[in-house]
């Protein structure tokens, strides 16, 4: 091919790239527009049933709850069942009390709000029962298993109420944080079995988005869907008695549990 027909063939070229180029981009770009108005409209109907789905989880986790209750309401002292109806009694009675506040104050929510919006009303009943279920009690306790706590002069221990009268078990363990100075007079009294324990107590119930059901060692407690039990517990005395829990298990003969997060809500 010659100058001359090189030069003639230029404008046909570039014409030809234009057109290939119009007829390429426009309809291309206005399938692709398309299309993610389609996906856009797949990806909301599947939002609105996964929004459905959970709703429905959530009242089932609910109802399903209320029976364990029930159920747990059914069993002997010690084992969950005839606590006292006082909510600062006992970490197990402060549980049961925010178990029925949930109940009545936000399982009804579960399935009418965006997970924001619970998470919102939950966070804020939570920070309502801190303040609404607090007080001080004396407590009978029995406080094993000291251990220093990294960091700190205070020490951890198990900790478990018993009731005055019937020297029954009232809930479980709790892992606490003991203040250095009432470590110290604890292990002063070696042969002490139960401690009368005076101590300004208060609810200290979490907002967990990961927790949607009990679990299998139930540690924190669980409240309901997302909320776990907790509660502060501020030393303010201890006293030696010469009382003996009428148990099978003596205090000192703790069973093995599942290891708990570190204490950080005692003081």
């Amino acid at each position: 091919m010659n100058t001359r027909s090189r030069a003639a063939t230029r404008p046909l070229l570039a014409a030809a790239l234009a057109l290939l180029v119009t007829v390429a981009g426009a309809p291309a770009g206005a399938q692709t527009e398309d299309e993610l108005r389609d996906e856009l409209a797949r990806t909301r109907d599947e939002l609105r049933i996964s929004q459905a789905l959970v709703a429905t989880l959530r009242e089932e986790i609910a109802r399903l709850q209320a029976e364990v209750r029930e159920l747990r309401g059914r069993e002997g002292p010690g084992a969950g069942g005839d606590l006292p109806s006082d909510p600062l009694a006992c970490p197990a009675s402060m549980a049961a009390e925010l178990a029925r506040r949930y109940e009545r104050d936000l399982a009804h929510l579960g399935g009418s709000s965006t997970p924001e919006r619970f998470a919102a009303a939950a966070t804020e009943w939570c920070d309502e029962m801190s303040r609404a279920i607090r007080g001080r009690r004396e407590w009978l306790v029995s406080i094993t298993d000291l251990e220093p706590l990294a960091g700190s002069r205070d020490q951890t221990a198990r900790m478990r109420v018993f009731d005055e009268v019937s020297l029954l078990p009232l809930g479980e363990y709790e892992l606490v944080q003991v203040p250095a100075r009432i470590a110290s007079r604890v292990e002063a009294e070696p042969d002490a079995a139960l401690w009368l324990l005076t101590a300004e107590v208060a609810a200290d119930p979490v907002y967990n988005p990961a927790r949607a059901s009990r679990g299998a060692f139930d540690e924190p407690p669980f409240v309901g869907p997302f909320v776990e039990s907790g509660f502060a517990l501020e030393w303010v005395s201890v006293a030696p008695t010469d009382l003996v829990p009428t148990a099978s298990e003596t205090p000192g003969e703790a069973p093995s549990l599942p290891e708990p997060p570190p204490p950080g809500r005692d003081r």
